[in-house]
């Protein structure tokens, strides 16, 4: 087995929580919450001329430094000299336990004053120190919420304790991730909850009766669409600005923006786009007419063994079966409720065909068959789909078309499902899969394949309702189109009025119908992801889209 290089902050998170170091370590996934952009703020706080009250700034130095040949690094952010001794200090945000604790960590009793996570990372920073001849008999952590310096002494068994750890955390880098804490305190808090999900899968599994939802239900930041052609994006301070072609600027805070969209001629600079791409966001390049162009990114650095898996489950027949049945018989179930919502005449013969189709689906043996019986379905529903509208003599939707749309409503569903195409890619590359490799739509060169896949039970309930909606309401009119020859196009003010109902069906609550609890329509595409994801890592044995009643 190659000896990994464990870092010392991954002690700490091991005893914590096994599968937390495995996310980090192992699959690279790293989100910030208000605890761990608090710590940073207070290291960051420390490294320059900021002081609290128990640490002499002036005498604090940091240092990296390695031991056991390699296997252990670690960089210590605060050592100080006092007494011809040198001692780390770790600053915590919690307060320390109220009375010793006792265990055995890797094999190692111990009896300490402080947090069992903490004791090897404070510990492991001595023992390098040590190893790297530093003279250090003890170590202190600061813990910020009670304002108490803790002193821990060096003990000749914790070397014992540290290299077993090491070892020990070598060997968990070569297994499959651990399963997740049942009904555990310590989720609440973990940054990371929204990337383990651990009551949502042992709920699918039938291990906890109720999951919490440990996350918010919407995501914390937006989405900027920059339509004018001729604008300019840059970055400004703390800030993202934008400058239209008449040279009127606004600035947006950076916290507040999550992706940019961009349409058609619109320059964004080097500054802007390091900006928005170091902390995880992305830039997509659409043409003026809704198409996307080119995606800018931040390097892939996570989940290589989710994308192993993602290769090698898609090459298995029968599981690429279910998962299509289980898509496309969302997508039909969908599609029912949608006309069943808002239907303006008698259509229970359409939606019995409907629901005849999708038991065939579930019913069907290859994935050929799978596509005959979806398409059958979308002629019916396109049809009923179509009379659905106040004015029907005015709006007139000639079925399905595009490349380009005939008519005004097919243009507003397929600059809407450009929208939709979006949001699954930035899902799924989150999430750490290949959005280019899907397993129902056909493997193209530039086709993102999977996040076709995967929006396809969405199209219905976001899009497709939001284009109704838009008609019904007049929020649409026809003078914001364009017949040519070749098609009808859609005018810059309704392509506004779209991202605007879009972003506000998105932001929308919704129960989940398996979970209990409230997530908006952006957030459960995410979790969507994340679901598929664990299923291919075998942490789920089935995987189950979104459907609503």
């Amino acid at each position: 087995m190659e000896e990994k290089c464990i870092q010392l902050r991954g002690l700490n998170e091991c005893v914590y929580c096994e599968r937390l170091f495995h996310l980090m370590y192992v699959q690279g996934v790293f989100e910030e919450s208000a605890d761990t952009v608090e710590g940073k703020f207070h290291h960051d706080k420390r490294e320059g001329t900021g002081k609290n009250s128990m640490i002499d700034h002036q005498s604090v130095f940091s240092v990296t430094l390695y031991a056991m040949d390699g296997m252990l690094a670690g960089k210590l952010d605060g050592v100080m000299k006092e007494n011809n001794e040198y001692i780390p200090i770790e600053d915590k945000n919690s307060k320390p336990p109220k009375e010793n604790m006792e265990s055995v960590l890797w094999g190692v009793k111990v009896n300490t004053n402080v947090w069992l996570n903490d004791l090897p990372q404070i510990v492991g920073q001595m023992y390098l120190l040590r190893k790297n001849h530093y003279p250090c008999t003890k170590g202190r952590i600061y813990y910020r919420s009670a304002n108490k310096m803790v002193e821990v002494e060096y003990r000749d068994e914790y070397d014992e304790m540290i290299e077993s750890g090491v070892r020990y955390c070598s060997e968990l880098m070569e297994k499959k991730i651990p399963k997740p804490l049942l009904d555990s305190e310590k989720c609440i808090r973990c940054s990371l909850n929204w990337a383990c999900l651990p009551d949502e899968i042992s709920y699918i599994e039938k291990k906890i009766e109720e999951p919490r939802r440990l996350y918010p239900g919407r995501m914390d930041n937006s989405i900027l669409y920059v339509t004018t052609v001729g604008s300019k994006i840059g970055k400004e301070g703390e800030g993202i600005s934008i400058w239209s072609p008449n040279g009127e600027k606004s600035i947006i805070p950076r916290k507040d923006i999550e992706h940019i969209c961009v349409y058609g001629n619109v320059q964004v600079t080097t500054q802007a786009m390091m900006e928005i791409t170091r902390n995880g966001g992305s830039i997509f390049y659409f043409s003026s007419g809704g198409w996307l162009q080119s995606v800018t990114c931040s390097p892939i650095t996570k989940n290589i063994k989710l994308r192993i898996s993602q290769f090698e489950k898609f090459k298995d027949e029968e599981l690429k079966l279910e998962l299509v049945k289980s898509i496309v018989k969302a997508k039909i179930e969908n599609q029912r409720t949608l006309l069943r919502r808002n239907r303006r005449n008698e259509i229970e013969k359409e939606l019995s065909i409907l629901k005849n189709y999708s038991n065939k689906v579930n019913e069907s043996f290859d994935v050929d068959s799978i596509r005959g019986y979806e398409g059958s379905a979308a002629r019916v529903y396109w049809e009923v789909y179509g009379k659905q509208f106040k004015d029907v003599e005015e709006w007139k939707m000639i079925g399905r078309n595009r490349r380009p749309p005939l008519d005004e409503i097919n243009a507003l569903l397929s600059y809407g499902y450009s929208l939709l195409l979006r949001d699954f890619i930035s899902a799924i590359f989150e999430t750490g899969m290949d959005y280019l490799y899907g397993f129902y739509h056909s493997i193209v060169p530039g086709r993102p394949a999977l996040a076709l896949d995967l929006m396809e039970p969405y199209r219905a309930l976001i899009v497709d309702s939001v284009v109704l909606r838009m008609i019904n309401e007049g929020i649409a009119k026809k003078e914001n189109f364009s017949k040519l020859d070749a098609g009808v196009y859609m005018r810059p003010e309704v392509k506004k009025k779209l991202i605007y109902m879009y972003e506000k069906r998105m932001d929308e609550m919704i129960t989940h119908p398996d979970f209990g609890y409230r997530l908006s329509y952006r957030r459960m595409i995410y979790l969507e992801a994340k679901l598929l994801g664990k299923f291919l890592q075998d942490e789920l044995s089935e995987y189950k889209p979104l459907t609503t009643r």
